[in-house]
């Protein structure tokens, strides 16, 4: 019995990943305020190196009369997302995700990323917050 307790306590530690090589993956946003067209979200970011982050919110039921907005902003400055971000839509059919890709030049101890966005004539569907390549 020993000997296997042995075995299978060998086998876990040839497989353990060292907590050093798994990515930097930021904490859950949290919502801070909703109503039924608007959501307010903190999304705290560790003190790391400079990284570009990259937040994302998914609607559905878009269409002719649809509008769709999505403003934040970095321990409350207002952030400029970078070129190819979509923060905006107005009319479009269909499934809309909008985006924004961004970098963290100044690490920030208990710093939070706040995102604001709002919707007309869509639905909800959710959002992603994750860091992202060095590349934009």
């Amino acid at each position: 019995m020993r000997s296997l307790f042995a075995l299978v306590l060998t086998a876990f530690s040839v497989h353990a990943v060292p907590a050093a090589a798994a990515p930097a993956v930021p904490p859950a946003c949290v919502a801070l305020a909703r109503t039924w067209q608007s959501i307010e979200l903190a999304c705290p970011l560790e003190a790391v190196a400079p990284q570009r982050y990259r937040f994302s919110a998914k609607f559905s039921g878009s269409h002719d009369d649809t509008a769709l907005s999505l403003a934040s902003t970095l321990d409350g400055a207002p952030i400029a997302c970078d070129a190819g971000s979509k923060t905006e839509s107005n009319g479009e059919d269909g499934d809309i995700v909008l985006e924004c890709r961004f970098a963290m030049a100044q690490p920030t101890a208990g710093g939070a990323l706040r995102v604001r966005m709002k919707w007309y004539h869509a639905t909800y569907e959710g959002h992603a917050f994750a860091a992202v390549d060095a590349t934009p």
